[in-house]
């Protein structure tokens, strides 16, 4: 299978069965995995959900040498506002109600000229929007033209909005633009390993980058934090690596069918025994093995102190809301410290991702299990009947556990992986856990967002089975 001459990657419920409507038990979830497959879901109603669109954008912000055009309704341009580490300017076409009825094409061209014009990028990456896909424009002739006219890579990115339910897709799609427009299908070999990362900070690329340099190996950081003259090395590394399996799996496998590098999807790389176990599917899969050992074994022997001094984080109650590779490795994380998982939110659920669930709740058919993009509303019941000490996400998610009186920690800011990260959680946490003004505060003047009425429905309310 050739993944770049698709137009645009499939999106992930019918590619990989990805499940984005969840809400029950971690036993039940799984008794229903176990009978062959995860139900399709939906829910009759979204609040505060991202579309695959918000996370394209986001993850093209942070290329360097680009520029960005939005094709839509200027409100459509809204997630590069939000962008935690956005480096690419930006445009957006501004359509209108005539446009959206007669076609925003001329719109389309002009706006890429002046991208051009204005920020003489060495490539310009167009993105779609829920309005040009509903009125057909034809971006691949506008952009088509465009590379010959301006002899820069101008590179399509269709992100709808709407198509897949799962915003992960957004990944997909910027994944699949990148690879057909900037890598070659063949590159000069190198001695260097693709680091896949697609929603990660800069921190923390930056800090596995300088751990697998310590083992002699160099890391070229790909789709996120790229750039257009670094993009054709990706296509000659000896090896991808994903720091999120499931962010990074269609990434990686249209290298491996593309461009003939391997794909290697370990666990993510989060506490010590997540990080000792990826480093070392690395270092067995290039031949270097001993060495990544020696790494592995002194990092170890220097964070033992650290660890024993913890001690006091034990049986404190957590709940975790994270991409799921993440979460599930910060469960396991958890049960180094002694912390005990009281319940889990993801965006979404891939089949692959059973097993770890698996090992997670072990011993705990109980456990909460909230899937889904946004959603406050649930997750806020679920936090008011899971009365966790702790909370680990990222953004303004936290926020809500904090007006609960719950000791938040938004970890996404934070370098979180590698040995280091070990250290910066631990003393973040410490830190959350023995200074509770600020939720205390927020608790005091609390008032519920809902009704009665509201409150009084059950979780499962507006999630059904689809109905195909």
């Amino acid at each position: 299978m050739s993944y770049v001459r698709q137009r645009t990657a499939p999106i992930r419920e019918k590619r990989l069965g990805t499940l984005g409507a969840w809400y029950g038990s971690a036993g039940s979830l799984l008794r229903e995995a176990a009978g062959g497959s995860l139900v399709p879901r939906i829910r009759t109603f979204a609040q505060d959900a991202a579309s695959d669109l918000t996370y394209a954008l986001e993850l093209l912000s942070t290329w360097e040498d680009v520029a960005i055009v939005v094709h839509g309704p200027a409100g459509c341009a809204a997630g590069l506002r939000a962008g935690r580490e956005a480096r690419a300017p930006w445009l957006v076409t501004n359509i209108d109600e005539r446009d959206s009825i007669l076609g925003g094409d001329a719109r389309l061209r002009s706006a890429i000229s002046a991208a051009h014009r204005r920020h003489a990028p060495r490539a310009i990456f167009v993105v779609s929007s829920p309005v040009v896909i509903i009125n057909n424009d034809d971006i691949d002739s506008t952009t088509e033209a465009a590379r010959e006219e301006l002899g820069i890579p101008v590179v399509p990115v269709y992100a709808d909005g709407f198509r897949s339910k799962i915003a992960a897709t957004g990944f997909d799609v910027v994944a699949h633009g990148l690879l057909k427009h900037l890598v070659p299908r063949s590159g000069k070999p190198g001695e260097h390993i693709n680091l896949l990362s697609l929603s990660e900070g800069r921190a923390d690329v930056d800090g596995i980058r300088a751990l697998l340099a310590e083992a002699g190996i160099e890391a070229l950081p790909f789709p996120r934090f790229g750039r257009p003259d670094e993009a054709p090395r990706t296509a000659g590394a000896r090896l991808s690596v994903a720091l999120n399996a499931a962010e990074a799996h269609y990434a990686g496998e249209a290298l491996r069918a593309d461009h003939a590098v391997p794909f290697l999807a370990p666990p993510a790389p989060v506490g010590v025994e997540g990080t000792a176990r990826w480093l070392a599917a690395i270092g067995e899969a290039l031949g270097r093995g001993e060495g990544m050992a020696r790494l592995v074994a002194r990092e170890k022997r220097r964070l033992e102190p650290r660890l024993a001094d913890a001690a006091a984080l034990r049986g404190r109650r957590v709940f975790i809301h994270l991409p799921p590779d993440h979460a599930f490795a910060f469960g396991r994380l958890a049960g180094e410290l002694g912390l005990e998982v009281v319940g889990v939110k993801v965006p979404y659920l891939d089949p692959a991702h059973v097993a770890q669930l698996q090992d997670l709740a072990a011993g705990n058919d109980a456990l909460p299990v909230l899937v889904g993009e946004g959603q406050p509303f649930e997750e806020i019941g679920l936090l008011r009947s899971s009365r966790p000490d702790l909370y680990l996400g990222r953004g303004l998610a936290s926020m809500h556990a904090a007006r609960l009186g719950i000791a938040a920690l938004d970890v996404g800011g934070l370098a979180y992986l590698g040995f280091a990260g070990v250290e910066n959680l631990l003393e973040r946490i410490e830190r959350r856990l023995a200074n509770t003004a600020f939720q205390d505060f927020l608790a005091e003047g609390e008032t519920d967002p809902y009704t009665q009425a509201w409150r009084q429905k059950s979780a499962y309310w507006y999630i059904k089975h689809e109905v195909k």
